[in-house]
């Protein structure tokens, strides 16, 4: 663990180097759209543990992305989802300038560059309203990602 909430609030690493194998989980994706969303999610946490893992300790000839394709370099996954991070953050802080409304986010929220890639379609978004939410200064409360049902609270499981 790297200190801080990134993706959420327990984003695990396994670094191993002498093989110089990095698995993060989902703090890395690439080719895919990160989920935003998951309510313990933390933009700074995010951004400051992908810096760590961009420094010399955890230098990675292969990476194993949480999401996504096989990647080139063991820095590159971690480059795009900082780059992803970054775009759609100033896309969504850009359109508070505009006075734009977060309820047509699905008009001026396209982010074209990552279009096509896995989840952008049902993901892509709802980041952009969260980090649009946030940008303005409003806290949400995120929500489960698709297709997960938590359990009740009396549920004996």
């Amino acid at each position: 663990w790297l200190g801080r909430p990134a993706n959420s609030a327990g984003d695990l690493i396994v670094y191993l180097p002498k093989q110089r194998i990095l698995f993060t989980g989902d703090l890395a994706w690439y080719r895919s759209v990160p989920w935003l969303v998951d309510p313990d999610f933390s933009y700074d946490g995010w951004v400051a543990s992908l810096d760590t893992l961009l420094t010399a300790r955890f230098r990675a000839d292969s990476l194993v992305p949480g999401h996504g394709t096989k990647i080139p370099t063991g820095q590159e996954g971690i480059m795009f989802t900082l780059r992803y991070l970054t775009d759609a953050y100033d896309l969504a802080k850009s359109r508070i300038s505009w006075n734009a409304q977060v309820k047509d986010v699905f008009g001026w929220g396209e982010l074209g560059a990552y279009e096509g890639y896995e989840y952008y379609d049902p993901v892509h978004f709802y980041n952009v309203r969260r980090l649009y939410l946030m940008a303005k200064g409003i806290e949400t409360p995120g929500r489960a990602r698709p297709g997960v049902i938590a359990p009740r609270r009396n549920d004996q499981r």
